[in-house]
């Protein structure tokens, strides 16, 4: 299964180990659920959120305790210079 969020279809790639709390194996996972990019990982909804954190075989809560939406949100600012309306 994927997630199918509305930014799934923007075709960036970003490292997503550039968040903390994510690193190879985790980056992989989360391509497998079709997550490649900040943008997509900034604006997952609370449902998407819930049922990643189900399905990602982490720590449970690790998303949210480690903040990876937040992280995402500022590296795609960073990155990209500029910021979106979610």
């Amino acid at each position: 299964m994927t997630l199918n969020n509305k930014r799934s279809k923007i075709k960036l790639k970003d490292d997503l180990k550039k968040i903390n709390g994510i690193g190879c194996l985790l980056e992989k996972k989360l391509n497998k659920f079709g997550i490649y990019s900040y943008i997509q990982l900034a604006s997952i909804s609370e449902t998407e959120l819930e049922w990643l954190q189900d399905n990602i075989g982490a720590f449970p809560k690790r998303i949210v305790r480690d903040k990876w939406v937040e992280q995402a949100l500022e590296l795609y600012i960073q990155k990209y210079g500029e910021t979106i309306m979610l």
